[in-house]
């Protein structure tokens, strides 16, 4: 009679070696990762620093990065503050590379870094690259003890560069428990890992409609500036013109003065050429009123002479006397010709200095 088939179920080496690898990466990781991520974001600060936060955490929750359990770890309801304790290895990896400023290794996450890089960003890769292997394993559970003692080796040693202690690692070597707790791990971070690659790709997406969004804000922003600047040009050339205008019309005004003060002369030279003709007259009338004396003087002479001759018996000193009383006529002769003469030129410069009144009132209109 042939043996009876083993038991799928059974317990073996090889099974026992799956599930402390599990357990290694799982319990391992999740206490290094809280570590590294609560000195990015101590836990006093913690609620401070996810408000701070809250826009690039609400776009990955928007875009189903983050589930619901994990927003309400995030930003408990009812006011509660948030504790790093409670979350699971698969939010602290989405909060680690999310927002800790942490530098993306050159194959992203998922891929085994060099040896030669041993940054924490590295070791965080090859935390996930191995849970990757691991999860390779589900299906059977069963790692041989060759595989088991390589990996065991290579998973243990990024965590300890994270922070988790060597003797925590050979404590859980020794153990014998947990099996399908940390397989049932795996398998809902292997889970959410396939959701967060899809839902990521529809962030690069629409990461890559904002950019081409913002670029084009950005040639809008530069057309609006030369535009902007433009118009500043513009106003400069329109004060210049206006400063131009106002030059001009602080000329015009300055002619406008000057004009007025022609005018204001103009008036004073006709003024005073009227008070000229005035003494003019005056100087006329004065003359006349000497030429009138003058004939009076000359008929009297006549009259005195006529008589003289008449009584020219009457005695050579009537004779010299009257001699002597036309000597005086003459000189009053001589000055009234002088003083005629005088008119004259008076009436000259008089007519010449209307004559420039009138030219320099042609010239004005």
């Amino acid at each position: 009679m042939a043996a009876a088939a083993p038991s799928p179920l059974a317990s073996s080496v090889e099974k026992t070696n799956g599930a402390k690898l599990s357990r290694l990466l799982i319990d391992g990781g999740t206490s290094v990762l809280r570590k590294v991520f609560d000195g990015y974001h101590p836990p006093a600060k913690l609620a401070a620093h996810l408000n701070a936060c809250y826009s690039v955490l609400y776009n990955l929750y928007y875009f189903k990065v983050l589930n619901n359990d994990q927003w309400n770890k995030l930003f408990p309801p009812g006011g509660v503050a948030p504790d790093s304790n409670t979350f699971d290895i698969t939010l602290l990896f989405i909060l680690l590379t999310n927002i800790c400023g942490l530098s993306r290794p050159r194959w992203w996450w998922n891929t085994n870094p060099h040896p030669s890089d041993i940054s924490p960003e590295a070791n965080l890769a090859r935390i996930k690259f191995y849970r990757n292997t691991l999860y390779g394993h589900i299906t059977t559970t069963g790692i041989d003890t060759p595989t088991f003692s390589r990996l065991w080796k290579e998973i243990s040693a990024p965590l300890v560069a994270l922070g988790l202690h060597q003797t925590e690692i050979d404590r859980l070597k020794a153990e014998r428990s947990g099996e399908e707790k940390c397989l049932q791990a795996l398998r809902d971070w292997a889970d959410s890992e396939e959701n967060i690659k899809s839902q990521l790709q529809k962030v690069s997406q629409t990461q890559t409609k904002t950019q081409q969004t913002v670029e084009q804000v950005h040639q809008t922003q530069t057309k609006t500036q030369q535009a902007v600047e433009d118009v500043r040009q513009s106003q400069t050339k329109t004060q210049q013109s206006v400063e131009d205008v106002r030059q001009v019309q602080s000329a015009t005004q300055q002619t406008i003065e000057k004009v007025h003060e022609s005018q204001t002369k103009t008036q004073q030279a006709v003024e005073d050429v009227r008070q000229s003709q005035t003494k003019t007259q005056q100087s006329v009338e004065d003359v006349r009123q000497v030429q009138s004396a003058t004939q009076q003087t000359v008929e009297k002479v006549h009259e005195s002479q006529t008589k003289t001759q008449q009584a020219v018996e009457e005695g050579r000193q009537t004779q010299t006397k009257t001699q002597q009383t036309v000597e005086q006529v003459h000189q009053t002769q001589t000055k009234t010709q002088q003083a005629v003469e005088d008119v004259r030129q008076s009436q000259t410069k008089t007519q010449q200095a209307v004559e420039d009144v009138r030219q320099v009132q042609i010239t004005t209109q």
